[in-house]
């Protein structure tokens, strides 16, 4: 999949170091060029663009983290839903007044049948938990280890489907260059970033520490580019090779061709089923 980069220059497929990442401040990023292979063998880009990479230990604990938090709430939220509507209730009143407004008005109503009730306090307890570390996550990074452990079917199927490339928004990649041992590294697929070509056409042979400094000082507007550490070298690493950057290439470009339209009633299968006299007890 990752072979050296050799003498291929920075071409479609090349990952390269030094990169950044818009929610990954302070952390090893990558870059995947994906700006075409002619448009950069004929220097006809003045913008070599990119996809960031990071590790997939830095990932799970920035963007896997909200993606378990936005399901642990659409979850709670479905249980609630299922429940009002079983009673008759408007859920549209989980968004005017609340959960905690719904539970406090309909407690008698959902104390009919103390199932129901158990339930709906459990979809509220956990919606609860999922808003108030959602609150945190934005403060202070997930403590993954604690989290995985109190979650660890939902956190092993989130890691399946990323692997799978069941999530648009990212893709997996087992390493960055060639024979890396490691845990593996997620594409941002999301965010397309860009290098002046005074940076592009150089990170082949190396920038270092000193260079680009330079580059800063005689153009400032360069410094929000690169993230080079002391005894850093922003170079090129490995080329994703052919048919797996085509693969990357078709993911990205299907997040920006999509068409969004509004979903269909929510009772559109019970009345196609019922039409096709699926129901229990039909003939």
């Amino acid at each position: 999949m990752i072979t050296h980069p050799f003498d291929r220059g920075l071409t479609q497929g090349a990952i390269f170091t030094c990169a950044r990442a818009e929610d990954y401040p302070g952390r090893s990023v990558c870059g995947l060029i994906i700006t075409a292979r002619c448009d950069l063998a004929h220097q006809k880009a003045n913008l070599y663009t990119y996809l960031p990479i990071v590790r997939i230990e830095d990932w799970v604990e920035v963007h896997a983290a909200h993606i378990l938090r936005s399901r642990t709430l659409s979850e709670a939220r479905r249980e609630m839903v299922s429940i009002l509507r079983a009673l008759e209730i408007p859920d549209d009143l989980l968004n005017t007044v609340g959960v905690d407004g719904v539970y406090e008005h309909y407690y008698d109503e959902l104390g009919q049948d103390p199932r129901r009730r158990v339930a709906f306090e459990k979809a509220r307890q956990m919606f609860h938990r999922a808003s108030d570390d959602g609150v945190e996550a934005r403060i202070a990074p997930l403590n993954w280890e604690s989290f995985a452990h109190e979650n660890r079917k939902k956190c092993t199927n989130l890691i399946k489907e990323l692997v799978e490339a069941r999530i648009s928004d990212f893709h997996y990649l087992p390493n960055s260059y060639p024979k890396e041992v490691c845990a593996g590294y997620v594409v941002l697929l999301r965010e397309a970033r860009h290098l002046p070509r005074q940076i592009g056409a150089r990170i082949h042979d190396g920038i270092t520490p000193d260079e680009y400094k330079r580059l800063v000082s005689e153009n400032n507007r360069m410094e929000d580019y690169l993230e080079i550490c002391e005894e850093q070298l922003a170079c090129s690493i490995g080329i994703i090779d052919s048919p797996y950057i085509e693969l990357i290439m078709q993911r990205f470009s299907a997040l920006f061709s999509r068409v969004g339209v509004t979903d269909l009633p929510h009772n559109t299968i019970s009345l196609i089923v019922g039409a096709l006299k699926l129901e229990e007890g039909s003939k």
